[in-house]
């Protein structure tokens, strides 16, 4: 096995007595540890590792590197914070294309939906 590393705070053993222990050498099973710093580094993947990183690779807010393809390029990945409560009281649905739909899920088909700050799956 070659270029084997781990996170330095990788834990071993069981759930119920997790240990650790030190590895050095990134050729053999146990691989050689890092620190997180080093795993999220451009130079550990590109250098250390031979990884591609200006046409496969990307890095995005120094985390891991995902794929390129994957990059979200600061477009809509989720819908967040949608205020879904009316002053009065009233909730608000909207389906999970963000998508306002009503003050009632009643003559709604079955689907999931957010309304109250929640998911609802309906029936």
């Amino acid at each position: 096995m070659e270029s084997n590393y781990t996170l330095a705070t990788t834990l071993y053993g069981s759930p119920a007595s997790p240990s650790t222990k030190s590895y050095a050498n990134p050729n053999d099973e146990n691989g050689q540890q890092v620190t997180e710093a080093t795993a999220k580094s451009n130079a550990h993947y590109a250098t250390t590792l031979g990884w591609d990183m200006e046409k496969v690779w990307a890095h995005v807010d120094n985390d891991y590197p995902i794929l390129r393809w994957m990059k979200t390029n600061g477009g809509p990945t989720g819908i967040n914070h949608i205020k879904t409560t009316d002053r009065d009281g009233t909730v608000r649905y909207y389906d999970l294309q963000g998508r306002y739909i009503g003050t009632s899920l009643n003559s709604l088909p079955a689907g999931v939906y957010i309304g109250g700050g929640k998911k609802i799956m309906k029936k």
